[in-house]
């Protein structure tokens, strides 16, 4: 069996709720404890540099659970596992070149025995890959997933709260996202189509072994998100002719939502042309889409979240400038926000250039307004607070970077439990953590030149 890293982030200490086991149980390593439980430990390198196997089997079947403790200050306590007589644990969060040191722990009932310490050591980043600059107010726990893009080379990265990669995967393309998967055992990356009939590419990388498995869909592109183990809500092309009162002919570029499945055909949830028709009167941005340089970007959809209590859907269209709720089960699109003819007549002025909206309990939506139509002005992160039946919608929190970034490319900003907000400030090769009262507590910076895509701060793996 395999049991994953990590139920929850910490010292090594009593057998209780806060690592998965019963409100009360043994202390950890009682003196006397017998350890001749184990029949055999050891740890073994996994196919990814910086993660490893610990393999243990015992005379008997008993829970078990892994401590782990690195070079680097970091120590991680697994759940407690079912009764078995052997088992395997995946040891992940050593940071690249850092020492690992593994127990095994087993519940005897009246003590918790331990095994041997066994020792390993992370293998080194590739040359190419350049590791942040980490500032921090303090540790932060749990893993953030970056996707780092570069001309030549890009990555999917994950790093633990001190800001020190623990895992990495390389691509042939740039990722607009990199996704920790619900499951807790995979990578998710996407990279994006140039053309509506073009493959883009959704691909799963296992963290233990690097196996790999891809979707390639035609017209896909820019973000995902994962409605349940497995099964993915993705942006993708659809491109539909107008013809104008002067008899012009127009290409115009919208988008769909269609739901991917391992092994079955794509299924498309929601069309914007379904609840938006074109404006032919207004000067469209033409070259965006690289497959023709006369199609007109019209709808842009840059941006999916999903929100499992409230069965919906997020998306930010920053052509329209607009965001909009959708059913994730019907498609049906619940409402819009952003312009005065939106569901939301003075929601005007408050989406610009959005990329990325994420669905907040209590009628609230938090959106990474780029604002790049305005010279000089700072992107910004943006919480709204709406009443759906007033029609009505104000601003709650605002933050923008001391430096006043102004992103032109991806970015986004996402709540965490507990109410700081992870930001992504692409362009300028710096994620955030801010606190709830704009206070920066925990930040990466990269060489100027680089960028990164969607961010995700995950607590813990299961």
């Amino acid at each position: 069996m395999i049991w994953w890293m990590l139920a929850c982030l910490g010292g090594v200490g009593d057998k209780g709720a806060s690592d998965g086991g019963p409100d009360s149980g043994p202390d950890s390593g009682v003196a006397g404890c017998d350890a001749s439980v184990f029949a055999s430990v050891g740890l073994e390198a996994a196919p990814m540099d910086m993660v490893f196997w610990a393999r243990w089997s015992a005379v008997e079947a008993v829970p078990t659970r892994t401590v782990m403790q690195t070079s680097t200050g970091r120590s991680y306590t697994s759940a407690w596992g079912e009764p078995a007589v052997e088992g395997e644990h995946l040891i992940f969060g050593t940071p690249a070149g850092a020492q690992v040191s593994v127990t095994i722990e087993a519940d005897l009932g009246h003590c918790v025995a331990s095994s041997e310490v066994i020792t390993g050591q992370a293998g080194a980043l590739p040359a190419d890959l350049v590791p942040p600059a980490a500032t921090w107010a303090e540790v932060q726990d749990g893993f953030v997933a970056v996707p780092l893009i570069g001309v030549e080379q890009n990555h999917a990265l994950i790093l633990d709260g001190a800001g020190d990669v623990v895992w990495y995967a390389s691509f042939p393309w740039w990722l607009a996202r990199a996704h920790m998967s619900l499951d807790g055992r995979s990578l998710v990356g996407i990279n994006g189509s140039p053309g509506k009939s073009t493959d883009g590419h959704v691909e799963i990388v296992d963290l233990a072994t690097g196996e790999r498995t891809r979707f390639s869909v035609p017209g896909i592109h820019t973000d995902l998100t994962e409605i349940s183990p497995g099964r993915f809500a993705v942006a993708a092309w659809e491109i539909r002719e107008f013809v104008d009162g002067e008899g012009v002919v127009h290409k115009m570029l919208g988008d769909r939502v269609l739901v991917l499945e391992d092994g079955q055909e794509p299924v498309e949830l929601w069309n914007v042309y379904t609840w938006f028709t074109p404006d032919l009167g207004r000067d469209w941005y033409k070259g965006w889409y690289l497959a023709d340089p006369e199609v007109e970007d019209w709808s842009h959809l840059n941006g999916l979240d999903h929100e499992e209590e409230e069965g919906a859907l997020y998306l930010s269209l920053t052509g329209l400038q607009q965001v909009v709720k959708v059913d994730v089960e019907t498609g049906e699109q619940l409402w819009s926000m952003g312009v005065p003819d939106s569901d939301f007549p003075d929601s005007g002025g408050l989406i610009l250039q959005p990329h990325g909206v994420q669905g907040l309990p209590g009628d609230r939506i938090l959106v990474f307004n780029r604002r790049r139509s305005t010279e000089g002005a700072c992107s910004t992160v943006d919480e709204l607070a709406y009443d759906v039946a007033a029609g009505t919608v104000g601003l709650v929190w605002k933050h923008q970077s001391t430096d006043c970034h102004q992103v032109h490319f991806l970015g986004n900003a996402h709540r965490l439990e507990g109410g700081d907000t992870l930001v992504s400030w692409s362009t300028a090769g710096v994620v955030d953590r801010v606190s709830p009262e704009g206070e920066v507590v925990w930040s990466l910076g990269w060489p100027e030149g680089s960028a990164q895509g969607f961010v995700e701060w995950r607590a813990s793996f299961p």
